[in-house]
């Protein structure tokens, strides 16, 4: 009983992470943020069972060992499919980042807004400053 329903939440759990998998390769990250909700509840689900498996070795040991196996095949399969998912969020979190500070630069770099106008009225990027005049007393 806790095997198979160990092995359908691992089924379900695996599913959507394809599903992730294959928005993120097609950098749909709006869709594949949408699933957040039902990975972290299929993540809860995957932990309590595989917690109560444990809890219960006298059902761990009357397991087969084809059981044994399609279990530790299943297990396998999501560790690999989330250790890529993961390769590939961190890749999008690189380029955002990187997107971010090229944004960053640009509004960065640009010139100067208008600061002060001379007696003319041209515009001036020159910072307004206190200038005081300075004289000089000499004796000769």
């Amino acid at each position: 009983m806790l095997a198979q329903k160990l092995l359908a939440i691992t089924d379900e759990f695996i599913q959507l992470v394809q599903l992730e998998k294959k928005l993120l390769t097609q950098r749909n990250l709006k869709e594949a943020g949408a699933l957040h909700g039902e990975k972290d509840r299929l993540n809860g689900e995957y932990q309590l069972a595989v917690a109560q498996m444990k809890a219960d070795q006298e059902y761990m040991r009357s397991l087969s060992d084809e059981a044994n196996e399609v279990l530790f095949l299943k297990t396998m399969e999501l560790k690999t499919l989330l250790a890529e998912t993961g390769e590939l969020l961190a890749i999008v979190s690189q380029a955002n980042s990187r997107i971010l500070s090229a944004l960053a630069e640009m509004f960065s770099s640009r010139p100067n807004p208008v600061e002060s106008y001379n007696p003319l009225g041209v515009a001036s990027n020159k910072p307004k400053s206190r200038t005081e005049a300075l004289t000089v007393n000499t004796c000769i």
